[in-house]
């Protein structure tokens, strides 16, 4: 079989510790599973159902990454990913489609979120996982 043109490289991202990499097919996020950023957006963390939305799995990057401040935006924030347990972000999101051992799941956003600018570097870290950080690099 031949392609039209040379699909891109597979999408990846470093598992913490060794030099394997995780290949990524989808990147699931999910809504309001802070308590805190929910009630900054104005929603009622004790009613209001998490939510889920996608990024292609090329927005997954690797630590001390640069990423391009998008040029057509003006208010860039960043994505770190709980009111939903892990458990149950799995169980409600697969009853809507099959997970796959590719896919990855975001579990929300903090509080305080606030826009990026080209310049900041974005630190991530999680308790027995680690950190990674981010440059927003200069609009494109």
């Amino acid at each position: 079989m031949g392609y039209v043109f040379d699909p891109a490289p597979v999408a990846s991202i470093t598992i913490a510790g060794t030099d394997d990499r995780l290949p990524v097919c989808r990147i699931f996020c999910v809504g309001r599973n802070y308590a805190a950023h929910a009630r900054e957006m104005g929603k009622d963390p004790d009613r209001d159902p998490p939510f889920f939305f996608t990024k292609p799995a090329d927005a997954a990057v690797d630590d001390e990454a640069a990423v391009a401040y998008p040029p057509e935006t003006a208010n860039f924030h960043h994505e770190a990913q709980l009111i939903w347990s892990v458990p149950e972000i799995i169980s409600i999101l697969s009853q809507s489609m099959e997970l796959r051992p590719e896919d990855v799941i975001m579990t929300g956003t903090p509080a305080g979120v606030d826009p990026l600018v080209p310049g900041d570097t974005c630190v991530v870290s999680i308790e027995g996982l680690g950190r990674i950080a981010t440059r927003i690099g200069p609009r494109e």
